[in-house]
């Protein structure tokens, strides 16, 4: 091992040709690097990386590169074939212009990326997205918005929630009536325990009768 062996990021030019980035993006750390994973753990809609090093710290990267862009965040869910999808290939046309991605399984040494898979959508709104199962069937599940978190199921044909939509993935916090409620329970609560304890609702057990 040699602790002058920076980490290298290489950034695709998209002509077959690639830009080392690591120094620029701080990404040229110099521990025993050994494995990494990457997906998007912030659920803000681009990915993420995790290193795992030798005797040391992992390294954890929150990506803030370029928040302006759409995406997309599937995952699959198999019945016919296996649970989680994997062999599946899921391609998303936006235009003229199809994206693939591949769901495997141990993607790198001591590192296992996210079966969910991520596209960067530009400016699109709506893309169609289909699944090629392991077992060789294709299936379309139709145009899906931008900026969501869907689970496709194997002979379904259309999507599903994902959990994680439970929360706002654009700014990483609860949909705005979750926080109202969250901020109007405490109120409830104080008017409740008012009513409960103001002595003119409590019934007198004294004899009232003026005779």
């Amino acid at each position: 091992w040699n602790g002058r062996e920076h980490n290298h990021f290489f950034r695709n030019l998209g002509n077959g040709r690639f830009m080392e980035m690591g120094v620029a993006l701080g990404l040229d750390g110099t521990a025993d690097a050994r494995g990494f994973a990457a997906s998007d753990f912030d659920h803000d809609g681009d990915i993420d990386l995790v290193v795992n090093n030798y005797n040391a710290p992992a390294y954890y990267y929150v990506n803030h590169w370029n928040q302006e862009g759409n995406w997309l965040a599937v995952s699959l869910r198999g019945t016919k074939t296996n649970r989680d999808g994997v062999g599946s290939e899921i391609t998303m046309h936006i235009g003229d212009r199809p994206q693939h991605r591949l769901v495997s399984a141990g993607h790198a040494y001591t590192g296992q990326f996210s079966l969910e898979q991520i596209f960067g959508m530009g400016q699109t709104e709506i893309a169609e997205v289909r699944v090629r199962w392991p077992d060789g069937r294709e299936e379309n599940f139709g145009p899906q918005k931008a900026r969501r978190r869907v689970v496709l199921v194997e002979g379904e044909g259309r999507p599903i929630a994902s959990p994680a939509s439970a929360a706002d993935t654009t700014t990483g916090t609860l949909p705005w009536y979750n926080r109202l409620l969250i901020w109007l329970f405490p109120l409830a609560l104080l008017l409740g325990l008012i009513l409960v304890f103001n002595p003119q609702n409590i019934p007198s057990h004294g004899n009232t009768n003026p005779e």
